[in-house]
């Protein structure tokens, strides 16, 4: 990329990261921190509860632990979206937003960037490279994640193309953050 990216911040979020039984992603991946819940799950109930954003996320990470039983059973994750659209026809700018603040946590870490579908809403729905399995043919570490923005730019551009779900696809940046207090 020429230019800087537009980053935004989403929220956070609690996910369970444990490959769950069954999963034939790559032997290398140890945690699966996929933006989408299809493959790791967040806790149950949380939507019921109504203090997400309009993304799907917590503006805090006292309001994600917040919608947890046993917050200890999950990872603690933000996330940054790229302000671009990819879909069939193209490329876009992503279309206005109200992004809440960034807090800008320390001792948080980058670990990569998944690409994920949202074709129906403001919420996010698959990554297909752990929900279809892409992730068995794309190069991906050990979080299931793809190491570079300008790689996952790439894997965007061919999932609009592919549609191994329906687009259109965002990239997003995922971030371990710790607990708060620890």
């Amino acid at each position: 990329m020429s230019t800087p990216p537009v980053m935004n911040f989403l929220g956070f979020c609690l996910r369970d990261t444990r490959p769950p039984k069954g999963w034939s992603g790559p032997p290398h991946v140890t945690s699966v921190c996929s933006v989408s819940e299809c493959v790791n799950s967040a806790p149950d109930g949380w939507f019921q509860e109504w203090r997400h954003n309009e993304f799907g996320f917590f503006d805090t990470p006292a309001l994600a632990l917040s919608v947890a039983e046993t917050p200890g059973h999950f990872q603690l994750f933000s996330f940054r979206v790229l302000c671009i659209v990819f879909s069939q026809s193209g490329s876009a700018p992503l279309g206005p937003a109200n992004f809440p603040a960034d807090p800008c946590i320390p001792g948080s870490t980058v670990l990569g960037f998944d690409v994920v579908s949202r074709s129906t809403g403001d919420f996010f729905e698959c990554s297909p490279l752990s929900c279809n399995g892409k992730a068995c043919e794309i190069p991906v570490n050990e979080f299931c994640l793809i190491a570079t923005l300008d790689a996952a730019v790439g894997i965007a551009q061919r999932f609009a193309a592919e549609e191994p779900e329906p687009g259109p696809y965002l990239v997003v940046e995922v971030s371990s953050v710790p607990f708060p207090g620890a």
